[in-house]
C-alpha cells in the first residue's frame, strides 16, 4: 500500500509539472504569434529593421524585443520609419513593460486591446502624424503608467479624465493634436507629474486650479490653444517649475507674482516664461525680476501697461519680448531696465 501511495504521489507530481510546462509553452507561442502578428501590420520596413522577425531564432532575441524568463517585457521599435497599423494583437503581450514605437509611420488608431497591458509603465507612440483617433478608453486599465509620449500624432476628442488616476505618472506629453474641450480637473491629482505638454490642440476654457499646486511639476506647456481665465497664481509658487508656456491663448488679468521675500525662492529655477499673445494687462510686476534664472521673457503683445520695471534689467536675459503693449517712456527712467541688457549686449524685440 505503502508503495502505490508513492507512486500515486508521484504520478501527481509529473502531471503538475507536465500541466506547468505545457502552460508556459502556451504562453510562450502567444507572445511569439502576438510579435508575428504585428509584424505582419507593418507594410514597410525601410531600414530592414525587422529582417531577424523571419527567422528560426526565439523571438527574444529579434530586434527591438528584450525578455525577462521567456517574456516579452520591452519592445523598442523607434526612430524605424515602419509604416503599416498597430495590430490589436499587441495585447497578448500581457507581460510588456515598454513600448516604445516613437517616429514611425503608422496609422490608424490605437486598439483597444493595449488595455490588456497592465504591466506597462512606458508608453511611446510620439511623432507618428497617422495615429489618430480618440485616445482608448481601455488604456485606463494601465494604471501603472509613468511615462506617455502621444505627441505630434492625430488624435481628437477630449482628455480623458481618467489619466487623473494614474498616480505614478510622471510625464505626460499630449501636444500637437487636435484635443478639444476643457482640461480635466482630474489631472490636478497627478502629484509625480513633472512634465505635462498639451500645447497646439483645440483646447478651451480655463487652467484647472489644482494643476498650478502640483509640486513636482518642472515643465507646463500649453501655448496655441482657446485657453482663457486668468493665470492660476499658483504658477509662481512652484520652485521647481523651470518653463511656463501659456503663449497664444486668451488669459487675461494682472500677472499674479507673489510678493516678497516669498517670490525670490520661490521663482529661483524659472527658465522660460513664455506670456505672449494673450491678453493680460496692468504694469509689469517688478517681482518679476526675482525670477533670476531666467533665460527667456516674452510678454509681447499684450496689454501691459505703464513703465518697464528697471528691476528687469538686473535679469539680463538671452532673449526678451516686451513688442505689442502699451508700455511707456516718458523720461530717462522709463529706460533703465535697458542699462544692464544693452551693457551685456542682449537682444531687445
Amino acid at each position: 500500500m505503502a508503495a502505490e501511495r508513492a507512486c500515486g504521489a508521484l504520478l501527481l507530481v509529473v502531471v503538475a509539472l507536465m500541466m506547468r510546462l505545457a502552460a508556459g509553452a502556451e504562453h510562450e507561442n502567444n507572445e511569439r504569434d502576438a510579435l508575428r502578428a504585428f509584424w505582419a501590420g507593418v507594410s514597410s520596413d525601410p531600414s530592414g529593421a525587422l529582417r531577424s522577425w523571419n527567422s528560426t531564432a526565439h523571438f527574444c532575441r529579434w530586434a527591438g524585443v528584450s525578455c525577462i524568463r521567456g517574456h516579452v517585457v520591452s519592445l523598442q521599435l523607434s526612430y524605424l520609419g515602419l509604416v503599416g497599423t498597430i495590430s490589436p494583437a499587441i495585447g497578448n503581450l500581457t507581460y510588456l513593460e515598454l513600448l516604445d514605437l516613437n517616429r514611425n509611420q503608422p496609422s490608424g488608431s490605437i486598439p483597444s486591446s493595449i488595455g490588456r497591458l497592465r504591466r506597462l509603465t512606458y508608453l511611446g507612440l510620439c511623432d507618428n502624424g497617422g495615429v489618430g483617433g480618440e485616445i482608448p478608453d481601455s488604456l485606463r486599465n494601465c494604471t501603472g503608467l509613468t511615462v506617455v509620449y502621444l505627441n505630434n500624432n492625430s488624435f481628437v476628442g477630449g482628455i480623458p479624465t481618467w489619466l487623473g488616476t494614474f498616480q505614478n505618472l510622471s510625464y505626460l506629453y499630449l501636444s500637437q493634436n487636435s484635443l478639444s474641450g476643457e482640461i480635466p480637473p482630474s489631472l490636478g491629482n497627478l502629484t509625480k507629474l513633472q512634465i505635462l505638454t498639451l500645447d497646439q490642440n483645440l483646447l478651451e476654457g480655463p487652467i484647472p486650479e489644482g494643476l498650478s499646486r502640483l509640486s513636482s511639476m518642472q515643465v507646463f506647456d500649453v501655448h496655441q490653444n482657446s485657453l482663457r481665465g486668468e493665470i492660476p497664481p499658483g504658477f509662481f509658487n512652484l520652485s521647481s517649475l523651470q518653463q511656463l508656456n501659456l503663449a497664444s491663448n486668451a488669459f487675461h488679468g494682472r500677472l499674479p507674482l507673489p510678493l516678497p521675500p516669498d517670490s525670490g525662492a520661490r521663482m529661483s529655477n524659472l527658465r522660460y516664461l513664455l506670456l505672449g499673445g494673450n491678453r493680460l494687462a496692468g504694469p509689469i510686476p517688478a517681482a518679476i525680476a526675482n525670477a533670476s534664472g531666467l533665460a527667456t521673457l516674452s510678454l509681447a503683445n499684450n496689454s501691459f501697461s505703464g513703465q518697464v520695471p528697471p528691476e528687469v534689467g538686473k535679469l539680463c536675459p538671452v532673449t526678451m519680448e516686451i513688442s505689442g503693449n502699451e508700455l511707456t517712456a516718458t523720461s530717462d527712467e522709463g529706460w533703465e531696465f535697458l542699462v544692464l541688457d544693452l551693457l551685456w549686449a542682449w537682444p531687445i524685440y
